[in-house]
């Protein structure tokens, strides 16, 4: 049985952990202190006891790491993963490699909620059963169990960031503009950051708008 290093105890972490749950020994850290986590993961006694400080972690004991999108990547333990070449990956990177739905990915500075939205309607009213999921509702873990023709992913720069393995059969760039630079630091990193989404999609889709940033594709609504 492997052991997992869950970083985040928000929604994501703690879907994860679940997923995890007769899988996996896991661990989470969290950049925060212990009074600042959410009220719902303190309360869950069985993470909580999972829960380590920074001092309490040694990375060798640990065979992968599952990173969730809000977490510092500033932080000197994620530097430590990054520089020791430990598995890194999302909780969307998995759900992409085990579920057997068609997976679309939507990214965009503006207006991913409700193209995945309007494409699940369009979807299930056509006879498929669809479930937009990711940033726009549930973690997608919590859907991993669920029989589903198609899997509208939403999916943010942050996720996006710590991502290397995202596997799709359509990922779709709505638009980009100036947005979240505080954590990118500079525009051209989230253009980057953006089009890392086509790395492993089989049809790249972006915007007519933005041909010019949309390295990665040549086709454009």
């Amino acid at each position: 049985m492997d052991s997992v290093l869950i970083l985040g105890t928000g929604i994501t972490g703690q879907s994860v952990g679940r997923f995890l749950k007769n899988k996996s020994k896991f661990n989470f850290f969290d950049s925060r202190d212990k009074e600042n986590l959410p009220a719902e993961f303190i309360r869950n006694k069985e993470f909580l006891k999972k829960l380590k400080t920074y001092k309490d972690i040694d990375l060798k004991d640990y065979s992968r790491v599952i990173c969730s999108p809000g977490f510092d990547i500033n932080h000197p333990i994620y530097k430590e993963i990054i520089k020791k070449s430990i598995p890194l990956e999302t909780d969307i990177e998995i759900f992409t490699r085990e579920h057997n739905s068609k997976k679309i990915l939507i990214t965009g500075t503006n207006g991913k909620s409700s193209v995945c939205s309007m494409l699940e309607q369009i979807l299930n009213k056509n006879g498929f059963t669809a479930k937009a999921i990711g940033n726009i509702g549930l973690p997608v873990l919590d859907y991993i169990e669920e029989s589903l023709s198609f899997s509208l992913i939403e999916v943010s720069s942050f996720h996006l960031e710590i991502s290397n393995n995202l596997k799709c059969d359509i990922a779709a760039i709505l638009n980009i503009t100036e947005d979240h630079l505080d954590y990118h630091k500079s525009f051209k990193n989230y253009l980057k950051t953006k089009n890392s989404i086509f790395t492993k999609a089989k049809i790249k889709i972006g915007n007519e708008i933005n041909k010019n940033n949309n390295f990665n594709t040549d086709n454009f609504f």
